[in-house]
C-alpha cells in the first residue's frame, strides 16, 4: 500500500504516464540504494541519511533481516574448496550489516504507518 500511494502522489502531480513511471523508478531505486545492503548508513553522506528513513525499503530489509539471521548459525558448504571452512553466525551478519541492534516490531509498525497514512493520500487525490 506504501508503494501504491508513493506512485498515485506521483501521479497526481506529473500529467505525463510515461514521465510519472520514470519518476516513481527513480524514487524505488534511491530508496533501494540508501537501505543498508548496497551502502551502511554509516557510509552514506549526510545529504541521503534522510531518503534511507523516509523510504519504506529500509524498515522491510532490516525486519527481513533480523528475521532471517537473528540467532542462527549456517553450516558450510560440506564440498566447499579449500578444506573446512568454519560455521557463519546469523548474528555476525547482521553485525556487517549492522542490522544487529533491529527492532523488527518497531519497523512493522511503521510500514503499517505508512500505509495508513498512504490510504489517507490515496482518498484524499482520489477525491480530487
Amino acid at each position: 500500500m506504501v508503494a501504491e500511494s508513493i506512485m498515485l502522489l506521483v501521479s497526481a502531480v506529473l500529467p505525463v504516464a510515461i514521465v510519472g513511471i520514470a519518476l516513481g523508478a527513480m524514487v524505488y531505486g534511491a530508496f533501494m540504494v540508501v537501505q543498508g545492503f548496497f551502502i551502511k548508513l554509516e557510509n552514506m553522506g549526510w545529504w541521503w541519511r534522510w531518503l534511507h528513513w523516509l523510504g519504506m525499503h529500509s524498515y522491510s530489509f532490516s525486519a527481513f533481516m533480523y528475521n532471517e539471521f537473528h540467532g542462527r548459525v549456517f553450516d558450510a558448504a560440506p564440498h566447499a574448496s579449500g578444506g573446512p571452512q568454519p560455521q557463519l553466525a546469523g548474528d555476525a551478519v547482521l553485525a556487517m550489516y549492522d542490522f544487529d541492534d533491529v527492532r523488527k516490531w518497531d519497523n512493522m509498525a511503521v510500514l503499517i504507518a505508512m500505509s495508513v497514512a498512504g490510504g489517507y493520500t490515496r482518498r484524499f487525490f482520489s477525491s480530487t
